[in-house]
């Protein structure tokens, strides 16, 4: 496993640690499409930290949830606002 993959791990363990959250054994499953930049920009990130495609999207997600929702950084806030806006 590379260095990225384990710190990464490491980060997630910590922020489920701190929630008080119990380890997740789901079973249910997630479908989406993406646009082919998209699937190559997911492709590259799953091949530079060896996750699978589950491990990555739930790494996303956690750090999003930490970024956006926890820390509430305005700036990021107001920027997704906006490409929300642009997405209507």
């Amino acid at each position: 496993m590379q260095a990225a993959h384990l710190a990464l791990i490491q980060v997630l363990d910590e922020q489920r640690a701190q929630r008080g959250l119990a380890r997740s054994n789901a079973t249910r499953r997630l479908s989406m499409k993406v646009n082919p930049y998209t699937a190559k920009d997911m492709l590259a990130l799953q091949q530079q930290t060896e996750m699978n495609q589950t491990e990555l999207l739930k790494a996303v997600i956690a750090l999003i949830q930490a970024d956006v929702l926890e820390a509430r950084d305005d700036e990021v806030i107001l920027a997704l606002q906006r490409l929300a806006r642009l997405a209507l």
